[in-house]
């Protein structure tokens, strides 16, 4: 049920534009870090386990678990390396970016569909 805790995305923005971070997630978040994220505070990395850019392997209790995802990019994986796209690549290595074809934003217009996703 809606406990009005939702208003606020109502609210206009405050600046028209966000400042992207300009360096990965996992450059500011290790792996032990995403592992406390994702498993709680007493979890820890388990650095033993396969490729960390595939498969990040964190502690619950005394066993090791994953969601059989990689860890973020800028995530540490060997001297002067870190992931990229679950791959472990030299530090820096960004691929290239992808003009995706979007139009400028511009007004509301009327649906397209009567119904669905329109």
């Amino acid at each position: 049920p809606d406990r009005g805790w939702g208003l606020c995305l109502d609210d206009p923005p405050v600046r028209d534009e966000l400042e992207m971070a300009t360096v990965p997630p996992g450059v500011l978040y290790s792996a032990a870090h995403q592992c406390r994220l994702q498993y709680g505070s007493g979890s820890l990395f388990c650095d033993d386990m396969d490729d960390v850019c595939s498969t990040l392997w964190c502690t619950v209790g005394n066993t090791c678990h994953s969601k059989l995802d990689g860890a973020a990019d800028g995530t540490k994986c060997g001297l002067n390396k870190w992931c990229f796209g679950g791959e472990c690549v030299r530090v820096g290595y960004r691929p290239e970016s992808v003009n995706g074809g979007w139009a400028s934003w511009s007004t509301w217009a009327s649906c397209t569909r009567t119904c669905g996703a329109g």
